[in-house]
């Protein structure tokens, strides 16, 4: 993801931070996972850049229709179709612009081609999506992986350099795994 303009500044914008971070490491641990280096991931990325991933909106479009995620917020929609197949975690990853560098459309799209092969391998529920900026000026092509354990995500997230990726489990919220590629 690549960040977008923030209009926080200051000791507002070390509040927000703060609070994401207390959020995500909250959720981390409900989650069994060890948050420590997610929070270090927080730290050195700075800011501008978690504050645009946690305000980004990330969809997909299911087989009922568009599903819209948010950190730290549940999906009553996705939940339910995780119960139908039967899965408990999930994972909503991209494969465009490594490390938020802009590459552009032809290369990322071939990197999100290629990804979504790969995972075609050995997940059988795969929904093509877009996390975006909440004012859409900003848009980059993802996937919806359903039944992705966390540590794949985090290895397959460091394999594409990204920073991080959204993750869930059924009943529970969205939320930033910060990777720090």
């Amino acid at each position: 993801m690549t960040p977008y303009p923030e209009h926080r500044t200051g000791p507002e914008r070390e509040t927000a931070l703060d609070a994401i971070v207390t959020r995500v490491v909250r959720h981390l641990q409900a989650y069994g996972l060890d948050a420590g280096h997610t929070e270090q991931a927080i730290r050195r990325l700075g800011s501008g850049t978690v504050l645009a991933y946690n305000a980004a909106l990330y969809e997909f479009e299911g087989p009922q229709g568009r599903v819209q995620l948010q950190p730290g917020k549940h999906s009553p929609e996705l939940d339910a179709l995780l119960q139908g197949w039967q899965q408990d975690n999930w994972c909503f990853i991209t494969a465009c612009n490594p490390c938020s560098q802009l590459l552009d459309a032809a290369q990322n799209g071939e990197r999100q081609s290629a990804l979504r092969a790969l995972l075609a391998l050995d997940y059988r529920h795969l929904f093509d999506g877009a996390g975006r900026s909440a004012s859409n000026d900003w848009r980059e092509a993802s996937v919806l992986v359903a039944g992705m354990d966390f540590s794949h995500a985090v290895a397959l997230g460091r394999v594409l350099r990204q920073h991080a990726v959204l993750i869930g489990r059924r009943s529970g919220p969205a939320e930033l795994l910060f990777i720090g590629s």
